[in-house]
């Protein structure tokens, strides 16, 4: 998923000739029924999860849901405080792509039962798809699990959880206003920031007690 380039480097005062490992960039084509309904770029593998993924968060196949029409989503997973932690510096210290060329953004699905579902993409949005999408595959329940980021948490990410009633979003980063109101709405569980020894609660109550 790389191409190697010859770049100059500056550093320290000092210009260098090396390689340098860049991630790959495609368009990829979704259809469904016979019909394109998206053309997304994206990193070139894992796009049967990317599209079974994209097709259920986005309302195209099962349950639509808009924002004026939101469930309030209803789970018996409640988090302590260092199992978020945990939680949050496991996930980045998987993404061997992001150390090698700082382009990509991370998703995982996380059970209960320890499964862990990981996928990178040059968009978060992608790698949000390619994860449930991977879930979905292999029969797990996206209302089971709990999603968990590198990237910010847009309102669109948001809706993704709330149409697939998944109880818990955590994210390395920050939601914006209106992913917190879908949130507040829904009863997800929004967390951001959630780096090293810390984390914000924007919403919901699937954090309990425990200590740091």
């Amino acid at each position: 998923m790389l191409s190697e380039i010859r770049i100059k480097r500056f550093a320290d005062g000092r210009v260098s000739e090396t390689e340098d490992a860049v991630i790959k960039e495609r368009r990829a084509d979704i259809f469904v029924n016979g019909k394109r309904c998206a053309s997304l770029l994206c990193l070139p593998q894992d796009l049967d999860e990317l599209a079974v993924g994209f097709v259920f968060s986005e309302g195209i196949v099962g349950t639509d849901i808009d924002v004026e029409n939101l469930p309030k989503i209803k789970s018996g997973i409640e988090l302590t405080p260092d199992e978020v932690v945990k939680m949050a510096a496991s996930f980045e210290r998987q993404s061997e792509l992001f150390f090698k060329t700082g382009a990509v953004h991370s998703c995982a699905m996380v059970f209960p039962e320890g499964t862990s579902l990981f996928y990178e993409d040059i968009g978060r949005s992608n790698a949000v798809d390619k994860a449930i999408g991977k879930a979905l595959i292999d029969g797990l329940k996206p209302e089971e699990g709990i999603l968990v980021s590198s990237g910010r948490v847009t309102s669109e990410i948001i809706l993704k959880a709330a149409r697939l009633r998944i109880p818990v979003v955590i994210s390395v980063a920050a939601p914006t206003d209106k992913a917190v109101e879908i949130a507040v709405k829904t009863d997800v569980t929004l967390i951001g920031f959630a780096r090293g020894n810390r984390f914000n609660v924007y919403s919901g109550g699937g954090v309990g007690g425990g200590s740091l």
